[in-house]
Parts: structure tokens; C-alpha cells; sequence
């Protein structure tokens, strides 16, 4: 389980290509619901025919979906309020692949630009 949540976060890491001190702490909250999974299992193999049990270890997984999901939205939000007066915005650099032709075009979001093609994008 905390393999998949590594690969979801690994991806988002990797689509970033700058990030700000608040993404930062986003996370480290996530490695923080990290943490708490070992105690989790622990409690509901212990203690497997109690419901209190299930709970814990489901809110568990809840909050890193939900911590991971919240720093994509972040990530998100954080790019498209940002001006092209803020220095601190996120760019977010993804790759589309186009069905018919079967190959992969890049775009970059900058500062308050929308999609632009990375040739045309200074870096």
C-alpha cells in the first residue's frame, strides 16, 4: 500500500519542476500520515474483529490520499494565482502524448502564461 502512495507522489515530484517552502511542509504532512501506517496495521492486526480498528487504518490511508491529493491541488492552485510579479509560483511541466501519432509533446505552465510549448518557453 505505501508503495503505491510513494509512486503517486514520486510522479507529482517529478512533474513539478520548481516548488515553494509551503509545498514543502504539504509533504512533509504526507510523510508525516507515512508515519502513522506502521501503528495502523499494527492496531488493526491486533485488535481485527474490532471496528475501531478498521477505522483507524482506513482514516489512515484517507489522510495520505488526501494529503497527496491537496498537494497536487497546491500545486495547482499555487500556479495559477501566481502573477507574473510572484517569483515563488510552481511550474508544473507536463508531457501529452498525442493518440494518432503516437508521440509525446511537452508543455510548460509558467508564471500566469498558460500552455506554452517548451521550444517557445525561455528557460
Amino acid at each position: 500500500m505505501l508503495g503505491i502512495f510513494w509512486a503517486g507522489q514520486q510522479t507529482q515530484i517529478n512533474h513539478l519542476a520548481r516548488s515553494n517552502r509551503d509545498l514543502s511542509w504539504i509533504h512533509i504532512a504526507f510523510l508525516f500520515a507515512v508515519t502513522l501506517t506502521p501503528f495502523s496495521t499494527m492496531l488493526l492486526a491486533e485488535f481485527i474483529k474490532y471496528r475501531v480498528a478498521l477505522l483507524v487504518y482506513w482514516c489512515n490511508i484517507v489522510l495520505l490520499g488526501g494529503v497527496l491529493y491537496g498537494s497536487w491541488g497546491y500545486a495547482i492552485r499555487a500556479l495559477a494565482g501566481a502573477g507574473a510579479h510572484c517569483e515563488g509560483a510552481i511550474v508544473l511541466s507536463c508531457a501529452v502524448e498525442d493518440p494518432v501519432n503516437h508521440q509525446r509533446s511537452g508543455f510548460k505552465l509558467s508564471e500566469g502564461s498558460g500552455l506554452k510549448d517548451p521550444r517557445q518557453v525561455q528557460a
